[in-house]
């Protein structure tokens, strides 16, 4: 199954979070900023997905759309329109294209409150199911996020079994 989405505006990236320390220790709260843009990311999928967490393998293909910077001249945009330039830089408005994954994928783990996971709220069930990740990386006129996901059925072991065995008698390893 392919899932197809798009979300506007300038790709985030995931945050680093907030260090808290209290009588129980040290932990991790997560920034507005970036439960905000993982919300944002959740609402698009779930405009072209209702159906149930994928059960096997997901491979994901993420291509990052960032906007082209009015204060270079105009042979250096059209240079980045037509695919010459392609962001390399960190910036303000230019996150690692790690971050850009992160942010991604986050959003589509199941949604919790607290520590609480709502059932079904989410893609696949853990980032573990990512098998297969690219990411690249353009400027645009139309800043935006375009994601591809492809799900895999899970596969039938006992096929599985039988078709190892006859690898091994056929000695191809």
């Amino acid at each position: 199954m392919v899932i197809s989405f798009t979300i506007d505006g300038n790709p985030f990236g995931k945050q680093r979070p907030y260090i808290v320390r209290n009588s129980r220790g040290m932990h991790g709260i997560k920034r507005k900023e970036s439960i905000l843009h993982e919300n944002i990311a959740r609402e698009a999928w779930h405009h072209v997905y209702q159906g149930k967490q994928a059960e096997w393998d997901v491979s994901l293909d993420i291509k990052a759309f960032y906007k082209i910077p009015q204060s270079w001249p105009q042979w250096k945009q059209n240079a980045a329109r037509f695919g010459f330039l392609r962001p390399n830089k960190k910036g303000p408005l230019k996150p690692d294209v790690d971050n850009v994954a992160k942010w991604i994928m986050d959003s589509l783990n199941p949604s919790k409150i607290g520590r609480k996971t709502i059932p079904n709220s989410g893609i696949y069930a853990d980032d573990g199911a990512v098998v297969d990740l690219h990411i690249s990386s353009y400027y645009s006129d139309n800043p935006r996020t375009e994601v591809n996901i492809v799900t895999q059925p899970k596969p039938d072991m006992n096929e599985i079994k039988k078709k190892v065995k006859e690898q091994l008698k056929n000695g191809s390893i």
